[in-house]
């Protein structure tokens, strides 16, 4: 059995293309993820402590009070026995998850640094000499997972280095601390992750998505093997295979036309949704995005992250002028002309596509990712922003530039010739023989 433990509806959909084509593949869904079991079709499910799916207390009567009470006894307690207890928790329930299977043949994980359920069944994988594999779903940098813990409360909030313990810890595991914009910064709440530590299930490496305990790491591109590399991760950890969602990109290629019109589609920034900006600030940079895009005169379309709330963002669409579309970015990409959003992995697939792309960055985020990306400009002037789209809509010799770059270094930043499946197949082959 292979066994997939997707902590969200991305990493869920993401590692359905390589479940269907596994044999005795498994899900085990987390209780964030259980009202999602619907998306898996005829595959078998269970819950993250091995019992099946199906068997759910009525949470009104035989769950509310209890829960109500451990709350309770939870706020008077201190913050590292808070952890403590919930992360032995997490470990126990691992533990009867491999004490119910004894046929869990490889473990696929989204990541390895998530502490929790996730880290627990790496840890409990491992002292029974079963592999894991993280498989690519986004692409990750330290700045960009800093920026919402410094922006928390004052100096980082609970991720802060602000008195003797937590300088103890700085001292005795540095990798836990990264200095952003000379703030140091705990990736996770330093008492909690000394919990983790004390109970064997704590990342060496939590900034670094492949820095915990899996075996080895699927990765979307030699572009982001390469920025894991500069970060400290392991480079024998680490497999280049593509990300399987891009193999349906791969498919629509063969078949594409060209439009009549350039199309801009923009994948709309999720500022809110990551703390990165106050709701009232996102919606204020919303309508003003959407008011340029609807200023250049293109047809538009809007792709919304899937943790998004459509009938908030649909207000905004409409004063616009704009559509909200439903296909998932991956349809999307193909039939547009020009990328738009802010730090994300769809503008590393844009450079893949030769579509030229736009960053914006007007909050001062400065994430090196997209430097010197080809074909992509990250904006950091509103001013500039409408001119930016008139040059590439009107001006052929500097659009066709921008494609022409992309076309050259396209291949390091995405993998589209459909194989990306077979590839994270071939390598689940190779760890489970």
């Amino acid at each position: 059995v292979v066994l997939f433990l997707p902590l969200s509806k991305g990493n869920l959909l993401e590692m359905l293309p390589i479940a269907k084509k596994t044999p005795n593949a498994l899900f085990c869904l987390d209780k964030k993820v259980a009202p999602l079991a619907e998306l898996i079709g005829d595959i078998p499910s269970i819950r993250s402590d091995g019992s099946p799916l199906q068997e759910k207390q009525n949470p009104i009567t035989d769950n509310r009070q209890p829960t109500t009470t451990k709350e309770s006894i939870h706020s008077r307690l201190p913050s590292f026995v808070v952890g403590f207890l919930q992360m032995r928790s997490e470990c126990r329930r691992a533990k009867k998850l491999f004490e119910s299977r004894n046929d869990i043949a490889l473990v696929i994980v989204s990541g390895d640094r998530s502490i929790g359920i996730e880290t627990a069944i790496i840890a409990q994988a491992n002292k029974r000499g079963i592999p894991s594999l993280i498989v690519p779903f986004a692409m990750s940098f330290r700045e960009a997972a800093a920026e919402p813990r410094l922006r928390s409360g004052p100096r980082g909030g609970q991720y802060a280095v602000r008195n003797p313990l937590r300088y103890l810890l700085k001292l005795i595991f540095p990798s836990w601390v990264f200095v952003y914009k000379n703030t140091p910064l705990f990736f996770q709440p330093p008492y909690t992750a000394l919990a983790a530590a004390l109970l064997g299930i704590m990342a060496k490496k939590p900034w670094i998505i492949g820095g915990g305990a899996a075996t080895k790491m699927a990765v979307e591109s030699s572009a982001l093997r390469d920025q894991l590399i500069e970060q400290g991760m392991s480079e024998n950890k680490m497999i280049v295979t593509g990300k399987p969602s891009l193999d349906d990109i791969a498919a629509q290629l063969t078949n594409h036309q060209e439009n009549d019109q350039k199309v801009i589609l923009c994948s709309v920034p999720n500022f809110g949704e990551h703390d990165l900006l106050p709701w009232d600030k996102h919606k204020e940079e919303m309508q003003f995005l959407f008011k340029t895009l609807a200023a250049t005169k293109a047809k538009v379309i809007l792709n919304l992250h899937p943790r998004s709330d459509r009938s908030w963002y649909q207000p905004l669409a409409d004063e616009a002028g704009l559509q909200i579309s439903e296909e998932r970015i991956y349809a999307l990409l193909p039939k547009a002309d020009i990328v738009i959003s802010s730090y994300s992995s769809v503008i590393a697939q844009g450079i893949a596509l030769a579509k030229p792309s736009v960053v914006i960055d007007f909050y001062g985020f400065d994430y090196p990712v997209y430097n010197n990306a080809p074909g992509t400009v990250v904006m950091k002037n509103k001013d500039e922003l409408l001119p930016h789209f008139r040059h590439l809509l009107d001006d052929d010799a500097y659009y066709n530039s921008c494609v022409q770059e992309q076309k050259k270094h396209g291949g390091e930043w995405a993998l589209l010739d459909g194989k990306n499946t077979d590839r994270v197949l071939a390598l689940i082959q190779e760890l489970t023989s």
